[in-house]
């Protein structure tokens, strides 16, 4: 499973990634050792990023852009809200058109910067 590293109480405890989309991204990141769940509908994928969302143990969600298209408002509005977890664009594997992901607005937005 996908995981990070978390310093609290002086000691470091794991947080999990997860991804959240498409099949082939998805698949792709399990076999990464990445848990992943595939969504059809942007209703599901809001619905699954809600119930990580307060789950101590989720340090981000990453969401393939096929996804991301459909629920990018409300993702935002997350983003605003909170910082942890982080919320991130990752690229679909089943696009085929190339955009670019401004992965330092992101973190910059993620540290509060």
């Amino acid at each position: 499973m996908g995981k990070c590293l978390k310093y609290t109480n002086n000691s470091w405890d794991l947080m999990k990634v997860i991804v959240v989309g498409d099949e082939k991204t998805v698949t792709a990141l399990r076999l990464l050792g990445i848990e992943g769940y595939v969504v059809k509908s942007p209703s599901d994928a809001m619905k699954l990023i809600d119930s990580y969302l307060n789950d101590p143990d989720t340090a981000g969600i990453f969401i393939t852009s096929s996804i991301m298209d459909n629920i990018r408002e409300q993702v935002n509005k997350i983003k605003e809200r909170r910082r942890v977890p982080l919320l991130m664009e990752f690229p679909s594997l089943e696009g085929t058109e190339y955009r670019p992901i401004d992965y330092l607005k992101t973190l910059r937005t993620a540290l509060g910067m």
